[in-house]
């Protein structure tokens, strides 16, 4: 074995020993290089495929199916598949109530209030429309009402409900003003479609509720001077029924209001006020 390649000599059991890469039948267009195969000294080849001493003494390497082509782009096509809104579960309302107002856990429907953050705002606005009975109160964070062409409980009968809702002005994910997103949020997360404005949104369910006067809108002191968010208060109210306020964050981007502060990638965070205390205050918890 002197005149062997020294690309081709493999040391099994401390005896160097020449090899060759040996497809298997069942896949007849997979070629290998013999020399300078860029996986076969990796080291991901090397424990994918384990080294097989022939009868002749000639070790044989096994390539990892694994990393084979046609399963390779089939594992790109399941990935960029765009995921269907039909899917989620339409037995949700239900499968709440089962699992959280079972007998064991005995929890009224009047000390369940829903919170949730972009996607979970989401989640939040169906919920008050498919099954308000199941709540005491909604807060909705970044999120806002869906286009009535795009909206699948449109037809849900009306129900009060005491409804908080927390939106920046400078959200780049879900727009304070509604709208679409842009080419690539659409192509990162998958969705689309138009939706409202938070003003709007706020609007609709104050409607909702029965509330037909004009809001009041402050503008709340700043707390912190080295922050240059600030906030605005609007308030929808009416005797006799919920109340529904919208808090503005100017210059907030899509983010919780918290002391602590998000990545700066997806906007600011405001440090004057603080959602879990907004939620406590707004509901009497």
């Amino acid at each position: 074995m002197d005149g062997a390649h020294p690309d081709r000599l493999l040391r099994l059991n401390r005896e160097p020993r020449e090899h060759h890469v040996q497809p298997p039948r069942s896949h007849p267009r997979q070629r290998h290089r013999r020399r300078g195969h860029p996986h076969l000294h990796s080291r991901r080849r090397r424990s994918a495929g384990r080294c097989q001493a022939t009868d002749s003494g000639i070790p044989r390497i096994p390539p990892d199916r694994r990393q084979t082509p046609r399963l390779h782009r089939r594992r790109l096509r399941r990935a960029r598949r765009p995921r269907c809104a039909g899917r989620l579960p339409r037995r949700l309302p239900r499968q709440l109530e089962r699992r959280t107002f079972a007998p064991a856990r005995r929890v009224a429907p009047s000390r369940v209030y829903a919170v949730g953050y972009s996607n979970g705002g989401q989640m939040v606005i169906r919920l008050a429309h498919e099954a308000p009975d199941l709540l005491a109160g909604a807060t909705v964070i970044a999120a806002t009402m869906p286009a009535p062409e795009n909206f699948l409980a449109d037809q849900a009968p009306r129900a009060s409900l005491p409804v908080l809702l927390i939106h920046g002005t400078k959200d780049r994910i879900v727009s304070y003003r509604g709208g679409t997103m842009n080419w690539a949020l659409r192509t990162l997360f998958k969705v689309g479609g138009a939706t409202w404005s938070a003003t709007r949104t706020a609007r609709y369910f104050a409607e909702r509720n029965g509330i037909t006067t004009e809001p009041v809108t402050t503008r709340l002191p700043k707390k912190t001077m080295a922050d240059p968010t600030e906030v605005e208060r609007t308030t929808y109210e009416a005797e006799g029924v919920p109340p529904v306020v919208l808090y503005t964050i100017h210059r907030g981007g899509h983010t919780v209001p918290a002391p602590s502060s998000a990545p700066a990638l997806i906007g600011k965070t405001s440090h004057q006020i603080d959602t879990a205390d907004l939620i406590t205050q707004f509901f009497d918890l």
